[in-house]
Order: structure tokens, then C-alpha cells, then sequence
């Protein structure tokens, strides 16, 4: 029974191995890769302990279990330690409080040996990440409270309090809760979200806050080398103030090519709409996604876009390219079912919608200047 138990605390361990990894290569964010490689040590670390206690083999073995724990505890923190600004002196710092922790309850003899170095790594794990999440203000609950009961649970069995195999299944169902944090849509961000005001030279209390808005933009003799342009001035302020800016472009008017000057910036991302793509990319995990042209699809990404911007107080800027061709595509009234639908969130939000038409396309004079009464700003020159 404790063979099993063992085994299947250990197994779980991988999940959240998984979904980093995959996190990894869908961001290219070494915190993720970090992590990953320091949970699959910490899951291997299960091994030989268990050997130790269920076949009573060379008690060397349960030596080289803390190494594994240690070495990918370390490199777990190392990359948490990345996100602050003052990474050169969290490692030091680790290590003074790891050494005085040790200090002190080897001379009170409060635990034995190994089951300090078990307690350790969820203990700072918890500390480190409560930290970020009360300095930017980031809602990781479930990472915290998956980490603390690991904490207490790794107490409890160390005081001898709970048995083996009831200490087995808290710890599994901790890391259920930690993995149920990162499929949260905010913690493939988490980097982003922390790193984008020293990228941008801005702090998060200064950045400036975008009223929420219908733009309707159309250029006096308007080519598509010039409209590409004004995205580009656009796109350029609004990465100075600490905007995002979201180019939804249409059946590809706007390609990636087009855009190569701007696609490097970590405030543009770009959404290639088209027909008969189905992607399970998410927003923000990559620069350039495509999504379905079915109108629901973007009814979906504005929400999405809407939420992210209202639970981490960032200022967005979506670009229809274009306008008029989501409404040739779908018709006025289906687009104007859709937008005054979207209106009051849009409004109350921190999302401003742009987009870019050209009346002269348009034989229904009547449903085109519908759209232009719904525009708080109609942008001409």
C-alpha cells in the first residue's frame, strides 16, 4: 500500500511538468522551461525515498533523494528569482536564509536531516510565490494554497502527526490544486505581466489607462502603405504609455510580413482571421494566432481580450483591419448585432476598438452611418 501511494504521489508530480513545458514552448519564457526541469527532479526525488522505505535498501539512496529534491528545488527558485528586478541578490539571500534555517533547527533538534530538506523547498516555494502575487497583484490562490498545504502536510508527516499514506494522498491532492493554477488563463502571462514595466520603462501605476471606446478610422486618399503606417505610429505611442495593441487582421490584408518592423514588440500582438482555421492558441501565449473568420470567434477574443485587460489593469488597443469587410463578410446587422452587444463592456473596460472602413465600398449608405452614430470617435485625415 505505501508502494502505491508512493508511486502515485510521485506520478502526479509530471502533470504540471506537462503543462510548463508545453507553456514553455507555446511562450519561449525560461521561467516555464525552469520549472518544469525542477518539478521533474522533484518528482524523480520520490524514487529512491520510496525504495528506502518500502525495501529497506542502502539508506544512501534516501542521500541521493534530497540531492534531486534540492538541485531542482533550486532551479525552480532560480527561476522565480528571474522575475524580480533584484534577481542578483535573491540567490545570495536564498542561501543565507536556507543555511539559517538549517543552523537553527539543527541546534534546537526540532526535525531530523532528511525530513528538513523536504519541508524547505514548499516552504520558500509558498513565500516566494505569495510575494509576487502581493507585489503585482496577481491572483495565484490556487498556486499558494497548493503549496502550503504541501508545506503543512510535509510538517505534519515529519512531526509524525499523519502516517504515510495519508500524507501520500494531501500531497497528491496539492498538486492537483497547483495544476489546476496554471491551466488558469493568467498564468501563462505571468512573466509578461510582471516584466512588462521594465520593458516598456514604465511602472504599473503610471501607465496610462485607455478609456474604453469605438473608433472608426478612415484615411483621407487612403492607400494601404499609409493605413500600414498609421498602425505602425500607432502601435509605436502605444507601447511608449504601456498599451497593448491587438491587430486583428482579415483574411490576411495585413501579413505578417507586412508588419515585420512592429512584430517584434512585446506590446503588439497580431490575429490572423480566416477561413476554416481551427487553433487552440490563446492570446498572449503567442504573438501571432489565427482564429476562425466565424463571427462568434471574435465575439470570443474581444471578451477574452475585455477580461485579461480589466483583471490586470492593462490598457489595450484592438485594430479591426478591416471594419467594412467583416461587414461585407457577415452584414451590417449581424456585425451591429455583435458590437452593440459588446458596447457597454467595451465602455466600462480599458479596451479601446478601432476599425478601419471605407463608406465608398458600402451600397447601404443607411447601415454603414449606423456604425458611425455608435462611434465615440471617427478618425479622418
Amino acid at each position: 500500500m505505501i508502494l502505491l501511494f508512493g508511486l502515485l504521489n510521485g506520478v502526479s508530480t509530471y502533470f504540471p511538468v506537462f503543462l510548463l513545458i508545453n507553456t514553455y514552448q507555446k511562450t519561449s519564457r525560461r521561467f516555464y522551461l525552469y520549472w518544469g526541469t525542477g518539478y521533474g527532479l522533484f518528482g524523480l526525488s520520490f524514487i529512491p525515498l520510496l525504495l528506502v522505505q518500502t525495501l529497506n535498501i542502502d539508506i544512501r539512496w534516501e542521500t541521493f533523494s534530497v540531492s534531486l529534491l534540492i538541485t531542482g528545488f533550486f532551479i525552480m527558485y532560480f527561476g522565480v528569482s528571474r522575475l524580480f528586478k533584484e534577481k542578483r541578490i535573491m540567490v545570495p539571500l536564498f542561501m543565507v536564509f536556507l543555511l539559517s534555517v538549517v543552523s537553527a533547527i539543527y541546534y534546537w533538534k526540532i526535525l531530523s536531516d532528511i525530513s528538513l530538506f523536504f519541508i524547505l523547498p514548499s516552504l520558500l516555494m509558498t513565500a516566494s510565490i505569495g510575494t509576487i502575487s502581493l507585489r503585482w497583484k496577481i491572483d495565484l490562490k490556487l498556486l499558494i494554497t497548493g503549496w502550503a498545504f504541501l508545506f503543512l502536510n510535509q510538517l505534519g508527516y515529519s512531526l509524525d502527526f499523519i502516517d504515510f499514506a495519508f500524507a501520500s494522498i494531501i500531497a497528491i491532492f496539492s498538486k492537483i490544486l497547483i495544476c489546476w493554477g496554471m491551466l488558469q488563463p493568467g498564468f501563462s502571462f505571468l512573466v509578461e505581466d510582471i516584466q512588462i514595466p521594465s520593458l516598456s520603462k514604465t511602472s504599473r501605476n503610471n501607465r496610462y489607462e485607455l478609456k474604453g471606446g469605438f473608433t472608426l478610422v478612415s484615411l483621407f486618399n487612403s492607400q494601404k502603405e499609409r493605413e500600414l503606417q498609421w498602425i505602425k505610429d500607432r502601435v509605436n505611442n502605444n507601447a511608449r504609455n504601456g498599451i497593448r495593441t491587438i491587430l486583428i487582421s482579415l483574411y490576411d490584408l495585413i501579413s505578417p510580413s507586412d508588419i515585420d518592423e512592429i512584430i517584434l514588440s512585446k506590446d503588439f500582438f497580431l490575429v490572423r482571421v480566416l477561413p476554416g482555421i481551427r487553433s487552440s492558441d490563446t492570446l498572449f501565449e503567442k504573438q501571432i494566432i489565427q482564429i476562425n473568420d466565424n463571427i462568434s470567434y471574435i465575439d470570443l477574443l474581444i471578451s477574452d481580450i475585455i477580461n485579461f485587460s480589466n483583471e490586470n489593469k492593462c490598457s489595450c488597443e484592438i485594430i479591426i483591419y478591416s471594419f467594412s469587410h467583416l461587414i461585407h463578410t457577415h452584414g451590417w446587422r449581424r456585425v451591429y448585432s455583435f458590437l452593440i452587444s459588446k458596447n457597454p463592456l467595451i465602455k466600462s473596460s480599458y479596451v479601446n476598438v478601432t476599425g478601419f472602413y471605407y463608406p465608398e465600398s458600402h451600397e447601404d449608405a443607411s447601415g454603414i452611418a449606423i456604425f458611425e452614430k455608435l462611434a465615440d470617435q471617427i478618425i479622418s485625415k
